[in-house]
């Protein structure tokens, strides 16, 4: 039912929670055949599904060959949040002077977010974004680690 859905990334969000309930869940040894399971036929569905549905291949072609051919087509929204990030430079253009986001970014709230904030908080302030959210990782699976018992640790 998930494979027919036209929103692909309802896939690998489906993917990540079972990936990250067998991490934080603890890894045993006979969980290692059904990972491997898992990794095999998460594989070969990605493979079917890249070479069988042609708007899936198109964007997956033209994330590692882009060409002049897919500006005004596939690869036009990617272009543009190339440009806001670059735009916005080592300090950026300031908060709320950013011009890719009013004109040329499709859903700059939600799906480009990091173009939009990089293009007006510059290169810096958008890496210790990125560090913060590293530290908060990191920190909440130390808490994982530490808890008392398999509840607490999910």
């Amino acid at each position: 039912m998930i494979y027919r859905e036209v929103d692909d990334d309802l896939q690998i969000y489906v993917a990540n929670t079972i990936f990250m309930k067998y991490n934080v869940g603890g890894w045993t040894s006979g969980n290692w055949k059904h990972i491997a399971l898992g990794i095999t036929i998460a594989l070969v569905s990605s493979l079917l599904m890249i070479s069988t549905v042609d708007r899936v291949h198109d964007r997956f072609a033209t994330l590692f060959t882009p060409t002049e051919d897919c500006a005004e087509d596939t690869c036009w929204q990617s272009l543009q949040a190339k440009i806001a990030v670059g735009s916005g430079g080592f300090w950026g253009k300031g908060l709320t002077q950013g011009i890719q986001k009013s004109y040329w970014l499709p859903q700059a709230s939600d799906d480009f977010i990091f173009a939009a904030s990089a293009e007006e908080v510059g290169f810096i302030r958008i890496v210790m974004v990125v560090g913060a959210y590293l530290v908060i990782l990191y920190r909440g699976f130390q808490i994982a680690n530490n808890s008392p018992n398999e509840f607490a640790r999910l």
